[in-house]
């Protein structure tokens, strides 16, 4: 039966090829290139590479710059290294933008929060840009980043820092969650934390009082609870401002830096 219909189809279209004008050939032909392309595209995970890491430009200063990936594709950031990085091994930060993927999300990240509040602190700032951080092919990206970072940047090895707004913000909760070996300490910034449990690191949580998208007060009992545990943990609860926060929102973030080398490291 299956080689009667196959026979019947292929003198369908033999018949449309030479004889029929009326036949349209387009309700057959492929683009196989495109079909070819999306294929490659659903399959492949441009991932970054040791050299890409190694040979990324460390000089000091304030710049935006992009990654090398596999499959001749790139990984937009943003970075500052201090001049003492130089001499020195440095902490690291690693600051995980809000909203989706979007050019420029992590130069406006850096620009308007992180490198305001930080940039005299003596630590290396680096910002991806990564959309929903919780994602398969981003856990794979930050996995492999700090893999190679670790290997090749002149950083401290022990002082790795993850932060973030917003989306960065739980992102900030789900990866030390997951991945207690990535980072040494968080400062989730107005994001979700589901927790109830201990943060297997150290962790200093920023939200606005008045914070639309999460509740501040359902935060700081999560966080009284889990102080009462002996969690070495804190809350800056900025009073007056909402999910969008403000400019103190940099002096919280400062205060959590300062909190990191004075109290806990």
């Amino acid at each position: 039966m299956k080689i009667y219909y196959e026979g019947l189809l292929i003198t369908y279209l033999v018949f449309c090829f030479f004889f029929w004008p009326s036949c349209n050939r387009s309700d057959f032909d492929i683009d196989v290139e495109t079909t070819m392309d999306t294929t490659i595209q659903e399959r492949i995970v441009p991932l970054p590479t040791s050299e890409g890491v190694q040979n990324f430009n460390l000089s000091g200063g304030r710049r935006d710059a992009t990654i090398p990936l596999t499959h001749d594709r790139s990984w937009e950031c943003s970075i500052y290294v201090p001049e003492s990085a130089a001499t020195d091994t440095l902490p690291l930060c690693i600051a995980l933008h809000g909203g989706n993927e979007e050019p420029g999300a992590a130069k406006r990240l850096m620009d308007n929060l992180i490198y305001p509040a930080l940039k005299n602190q003596d630590i290396i700032l680096f910002a991806p840009v990564g959309g929903i951080w919780w994602s398969e092919i981003n856990e794979q990206r930050i996995s492999l980043l700090i893999q190679y970072i670790k290997e090749y940047w002149p950083i401290d090895t022990q002082k790795i820092i993850v932060t973030g707004y917003s989306n960065g913000g739980t992102a900030s909760t789900y990866f030390p969650t997951k991945y207690p070996s990535w980072f040494d300490a968080s400062i989730p910034m107005a994001g979700n934390f589901e927790g109830t449990e201990c943060l297997p690191i150290p962790a200093y949580f920023i939200y606005g009082g008045q914070d639309e998208n999460y509740s501040a007060s359902n935060l700081q009992n999560k966080v009284e609870s889990q102080i009462a545990k002996g969690c070495v943990v804190q809350l800056d609860v900025i009073e007056g401002y909402g999910h969008a926060g403000g400019p103190l929102v940099q002096t919280s973030l400062r205060n959590a830096i300062l909190w990191l080398k004075n109290d806990v490291w």
